[in-house]
Order: C-alpha cells, then sequence, then structure tokens
C-alpha cells in the first residue's frame, strides 16, 4: 500500500468512529472484529485518511489505485470501489457519515480522524500555534479536552512540547546576529 507512515508501528493505526484501520498489515477493524475489504477500496480510505476533511480528486485517487500504464475504465472502477468502501462502512451515498462525495470532483472523508500523536496531532498542534499565534507573543486561546484518555495526554504532551520549541525558537532566533 502506497500510505507514507513512520517506523513506528503505533502511527500505523488511525481510529474513526468505531473504526481502526491498521496501515502497516492493511486491516480494517470495527470495535474489534475484522471487517472484510478488497484492496481498492483500503488504498482508497487510506488516501482520504490522509487528509481528513480534505477533498481528495477524483484522479488523485485514480493515480493512487492503478499505475499510469494501466487501461481501465477510471471512473466505472473508482465508482465501484469508493461503493464497496461505503458497504463495509456501513453507509450510503446518500447518508454519508465518512466519506461525502463532491460531484464531479472527488470525496472528502468527512467522520473525525485519531491519529497516534506521532502522526498527525504533533502537525496540526503547531498549525493551530502558528494560526494562534502572534510573533513574540504566548497563544491564550485554549482547547477543551479530556484527559482522561490516553491518546489525549500524549497529544497534549507533544503539543506542549512542540510549543516550548517553537516559542523558544522564535526567542532565541532574533539575537543570532548579534556580536558578529
Amino acid at each position: 500500500m502506497d500510505v507514507p507512515v513512520s517506523a513506528n508501528s503505533s502511527s500505523r493505526i488511525i481510529r474513526f468512529s468505531t473504526f481502526e484501520i491498521n496501515l502497516h498489515t492493511g486491516e480494517l477493524r470495527q470495535r474489534g472484529q475484522k471487517v472484510k475489504l478488497q484492496e481498492q477500496p483500503l488504498q482508497l480510505l487510506a488516501a482520504l485518511l490522509e487528509r481528513p476533511g480534505e477533498l481528495v480528486t477524483r484522479e488523485e485517487l485514480c493515480g493512487k489505485l492503478w499505475p499510469a500504464d494501466t487501461f481501465v475504465d477510471f471512473d466505472h472502477g473508482l465508482n465501484a470501489a469508493i461503493k464497496r468502501l461505503r458497504d463495509a462502512l456501513g453507509e450510503s451515498a446518500e447518508r454519508p457519515v465518512f466519506v461525502e462525495t463532491v460531484a464531479r470532483r472527488g470525496y472528502r472523508f468527512i467522520g473525525n480522524v485519531e491519529k497516534p500523536a506521532a502522526t498527525l496531532s504533533a502537525l496540526s498542534d503547531l498549525k493551530r500555534l502558528e494560526q494562534d499565534t502572534e510573533p513574540g507573543r504566548i497563544p491564550t486561546k485554549v482547547q477543551p479536552t479530556s484527559t482522561s484518555d490516553p491518546w489525549t495526554r500524549k497529544r497534549q504532551f507533544v503539543g506542549a512540547l512542540l510549543a516550548i520549541v517553537v516559542l523558544a525558537g522564535m526567542g532565541g532566533g532574533g539575537s543570532s546576529g548579534v556580536g558578529q
């Protein structure tokens, strides 16, 4: 499967709703039970989960499913793979819970995604810090979180660590040219 992930095995697991996908083993589970899913729908799901909430175009998805020299009816093949994915997730195009169709353009994953702290959370915390922080100021916007979940505590730790590194870099970066 062509899904970039880090060497940490826990970072290869993505959770959403009652589902969990292991990108290393290529398994989809719901409440711990393995869900039968063919390779192409699994690749589609992985591609959509790489960019939750964002439009993934039909062309991008076709490029992930079929090599450039493959001759196939891409529209029919993509539609069939999306239908198999929706069947496995227990949803329909008319009432999407996870995969939203953007007519004639592509698809978007609309469910809540939980990636381990080592992958997405650190990047999203950094982006949020950049958005909420003016140069030289400490952010005052507080995100309410539950500390009972171990993944939440790990994300909070990584986010705090990244904030300290970024703020230290911003504070120390301006004085590097002094005294030369």
